[in-house]
């Protein structure tokens, strides 16, 4: 009888024995978790990348049909009248690309018309659409935000992915033709549209579309188009995006520093798409010299700086630094290694 309490008393775990297996558990969870936190990261980049994979091709798509890029950002009335900025359409290069998206359904909602903004009926009722592929898997924003537009509230959808405008602030809607040197802007007579022949450095040196997420960016973008709260074809930094500031801006930067940059919830930089349909990833250590910054000079000569010579002709392009040369199609300035 002694014998057989003996051997089940022997089948438990002591206390110290529980506790030690306990530890051993939490420790294999704890090493484990990263890795797995790590390979979710890795599979929402390669998501994100594929998105931005989707976005080159139906540009690209969409230039081989009309034989010209889109149009950044309907700045303009489609009759040319850019006096009644009040009625101008707004609609955004991914309105325009929408039916190379397999979203032919949203495309043909849209009234096309000069005297149609994008917020009239029923044009309306497309900005709310939203659909993954116009997010970043990483990103946190609402598919959504609520919008006031002379009083009235419209749900607009968001995104996390940008066309590039050019290298310098306000190079998207400036019609200095050195200044304005990105393969995206809002429409204007004295710059016309672009195209592939107009991209002289390269199209694998040059950006297309890029992220601009990141939990800094004030003003998100938007999907499908965009105005102000005046309902006029203006905010086209809502749109497009710059290079004119670095990558991920701190959050001590300027509004529109932050607004206007690419950015990614990605550590260590933002993926994107080159004009040639390759997609890259940048890091925000990226050489760049803030050349063509707003506020460097201030006042109407705010510009003198870049105005005669924008890509710092006189010292080698020195002035003009790696990630500006991305952004610009026709600088004409070797590359480095990125």
């Amino acid at each position: 009888m002694s014998r057989l309490c003996s051997a089940r008393s022997k089948r438990g775990f002591t206390l110290i024995e529980l506790l030690v297996v306990i530890a051993i558990i939490a420790i294999l969870i704890a090493l484990l978790l990263p890795a797995v936190q790590q390979a979710r990261e890795a599979a929402r980049r390669t998501q994100c990348k594929n998105n931005l994979k989707q976005l080159g091709l139906a540009i690209h798509n969409y230039h081989d049909v009309h034989s010209c890029f889109p149009i950044g950002h309907q700045w303009v009335r489609y009759d040319g009248n850019a006096g009644a900025a009040n009625r101008n359409p707004g609609w955004a290069w991914s309105a325009a690309i929408l039916p190379f998206i397999d979203r032919a359904s949203e495309f043909n909602q849209i009234v096309f018309e000069h005297n149609v903004r994008c917020i009239d009926s029923p044009n309306d009722q497309v900005l709310a659409l939203s659909y993954p592929s116009q997010k970043c898997p990483s990103d946190v924003i609402a598919d959504t935000a609520n919008i006031n537009v002379s009083g009235t509230q419209y749900q607009w959808a968001t995104t996390s992915y940008a066309g590039c405008g050019g290298s310098f602030h306000g190079s998207s809607t400036s019609t200095n033709g050195p200044r304005s040197n990105g393969i995206f802007h809002r429409q204007r007579a004295q710059i016309g549209i672009r195209r592939i022949r107009d991209v002289t450095d390269g199209t694998s040196n040059t950006f297309l579309c890029c992220e601009s997420a990141g939990k800094n960016n004030a003003n998100r973008k938007r999907w499908y188009a965009a105005i102000n709260g005046r309902g006029r074809a203006g905010n086209t930094s809502h749109v497009l995006t710059e290079g004119y500031t670095q990558i991920n801006p701190p959050a001590s930067s300027a509004v529109q520093e932050k607004r206007r940059s690419a950015g990614s919830l990605h550590t260590g930089g933002a993926q994107f798409t080159m004009a040639d349909g390759s997609v890259r990833f940048v890091s925000e250590n990226i050489q760049h010299t803030n050349r063509g910054i707003r506020n460097a000079l201030g006042g109407p000569n705010r510009w003198n700086q870049i105005r005669n010579d924008p890509y710092d002709g006189a010292n080698g392009g020195a002035g003009f630094g790696l990630y500006q040369r991305l952004w610009a199609m026709h600088d004409n300035l070797v590359l480095g290694e990125y």
